[in-house]
């Protein structure tokens, strides 16, 4: 997935996001707690979800290659 600003409020990207899943996050929750993620105005909290969704497949996809 290419980087791409996902809530402008705490200057939380793409790559952040991605990064917080490797090192560990299960899921949207979890960035909520750890990055308050969609926690300040909430205009990102639907694109955020899915683009936790999105990482976490193309996560999977890469631990089955074996490329992370």
């Amino acid at each position: 997935m290419k980087n791409r600003m996902v809530c402008e409020c705490y200057d939380i990207t793409v790559d952040k996001i991605k990064q917080a899943l490797l090192d560990g996050a299960k899921g949207y929750d979890d960035l909520v707690k750890s990055m308050r993620l969609g926690v300040l105005c909430s205009a990102c909290i639907g694109d955020a979800k899915k683009v936790v969704e999105q990482l976490q497949n193309e996560i999977e996809e890469e631990k089955n290659r074996g490329t992370v």
